[in-house]
């Protein structure tokens, strides 16, 4: 390919995302006059999906879903509870969608899903990801909570609330009294 002196740049078109490819350039000053050739390595860009949402929430299952990558047909989907290191080791696959349900989830949990792009087997895209958290299940009274337990306060929510005012749930402190620790809540009917 001979270019004009003035081009400072060219575009290739209809490689594969993720395939290694040589580009050599040499500077031409005439039919006996070129330079030596430099060699440039490039691999095309693997992209990524983007907007990973996550709706129809339950206590054990959800529906993710997310915005298709161009040219990008298959997937991998991890979900992992927050806190957890990313492995990729047991991803979903998902090809031909750009939907999947999870299911098989702890209630009250906070999770993370992450969806990344496969090209090929070696072409992996960079993840997008979204946090969300599992429904708490209905607990039946009485029912008591110690408050140096983790991880359930997002699942306390005010019903029926008939003013603007706060609400405020009276505890008892007692070191010999709480029986999950020194906080604790007790509800009965």
């Amino acid at each position: 390919l001979l270019l004009d002196e003035n081009v400072l740049s060219v575009t290739l078109t209809g490689k594969t995302a993720g395939q290694a490819y040589d580009l050599y350039v040499r500077a031409y000053c005439g039919e006996d006059e070129q330079s030596a050739a430099a060699k440039y390595t490039f691999t095309p860009y693997c992209p990524a999906p983007t907007a990973v949402t996550v709706s129809e929430i339950t206590t054990t299952t959800a529906t993710i879903a997310w915005t298709a990558a161009e040219e990008i047909s298959k997937y991998q989907v991890v979900v992992l509870p927050s806190g957890t290191e990313l492995d990729w080791t047991n991803a979903e696959v998902v090809e031909g969608a750009v939907t999947t349900q999870l299911t098989g989830l702890t209630a009250a949990t906070s999770y993370y899903v992450y969806v990344r792009s496969v090209y090929s087997e070696v072409s992996l895209s960079s993840y997008s990801r979204s946090a969300f958290n599992t429904n708490c299940e209905i607990t039946p009274l009485p029912y008591s909570y110690g408050f140096e337990e983790e991880g359930l306060f997002y699942c306390w929510t005010v019903g029926n609330k008939q003013s603007t005012s706060s609400y405020y749930i009276p505890y008892r402190y007692s070191s010999s009294a709480a029986a999950n620790g020194d906080y604790e809540l007790y509800l009965k009917a």
